[in-house]
């Protein structure tokens, strides 16, 4: 069964999305704001972007899940210094659990990697999914934020991974195509969920002001075409400790801390935790996680 079986959008679920709707209700626990990054294309420097980010939030001392969410192939793992002993494979396969799945990185995040190489894992069944969204509850609880690096694109399984997040912050770049598909991206985002807060940053720009031509011209299509607003958070420079960084296996924002990237990737972060409920203090009770949505979001 594939998640195109899961009964119509605004009609009575089908009969997997009426057993995801039907689970036990939960008490509130501590569990973490969820920020989905994505993109429209690959490329656009995405994955880079959430492990910097991730790791910076860990710096700042909060407690951060990141989660590979480009299942098939996957490579945040590696971006972080982890050597991926166990993957979501094993997860989807009944062997162990979304916890025992996660692995530390040496840069703060606990991850747990995707598959790389894998093509099942790029188009699960709706049981795997169902799975894999009730696992999500132990391996999140007590943890201040949860990071998704989604697949680029807008796959039926990328938007149901968008769907269940609390804000979603898609990456884009100055090359036309990025933008062409960044607005694909959150039209189709915006046909599902019309109230979900999007975010953008814009990668690689070359010279000062770039960032917000980029944004402006997104934000003027999306308000012509959606009646969407969008929220600018800022851009990223091109530069040069990004690739290095990305051969040496270490965030730039740990290995080249006073370099232009890491710099605006600290002024991104601050305003993604005005974002949060409570700011950058301690989050309060929630009575749903991540994975409780998710399996809220099956029924199509």
């Amino acid at each position: 069964m594939k998640l195109g079986f899961l009964g119509p959008r605004g009609k009575r679920p089908g009969l997997l999305g009426r057993f995801a709707l039907s689970g036990p209700k939960t008490a509130p626990a501590k569990l973490p704001w969820t920020l989905a990054v994505a993109s429209g294309k690959g490329g656009t420097g995405k994955t880079v972007l959430a492990s910097n980010l991730a790791t910076q939030l860990c710096m700042d001392g909060f407690k951060v899940a990141f989660f590979d969410a480009d299942l098939g192939v996957a490579n945040a793992h590696l971006l972080l210094g982890v050597q991926a002993q166990r993957s979501i494979a094993q997860v989807l396969g009944g062997k162990i659990s979304l916890k025992e799945a996660a692995l530390p990185s040496p840069f703060g995040p606990w991850i747990v990697p995707g598959g790389s190489g894998i093509s099942d894992l790029a188009s699960l069944s709706a049981h795997e999914f169902l799975r894999l969204a009730r696992d999500f509850r132990a391996w999140e609880e007590g943890m201040d934020f949860l990071i998704l690096d989604c697949a680029a694109g807008i796959s039926v399984q990328t938007i149901l991974f968008l769907q269940a997040a609390d804000d979603l912050l898609v990456v884009t770049n100055p090359d036309f195509t990025a933008m062409t598909d960044a607005y694909a991206l959150i039209k189709v985002l915006h046909m599902r969920d019309p109230g979900m807060r999007v975010h953008v940053v814009v990668n690689r720009i070359r010279y000062r002001g770039q960032e917000r031509e980029v944004f402006e011209r997104i934000q003027a299509v999306c308000s012509r075409f959606l009646g969407k607003e969008l929220n600018f958070l800022g851009g990223l420079p091109d530069d040069d400790e990004v690739p290095r960084s990305v051969g040496a296996r270490v965030p730039f924002v740990v290995g080249a801390p006073r370099s232009g990237a890491a710099c605006a990737l600290r002024g991104i972060k601050d305003k993604i935790l005005d974002l949060r409920p409570g700011g950058e203090g301690e989050p309060g009770l929630r009575p749903e996680g991540y994975g409780d949505r998710l399996a809220r979001a099956l029924r199509g």
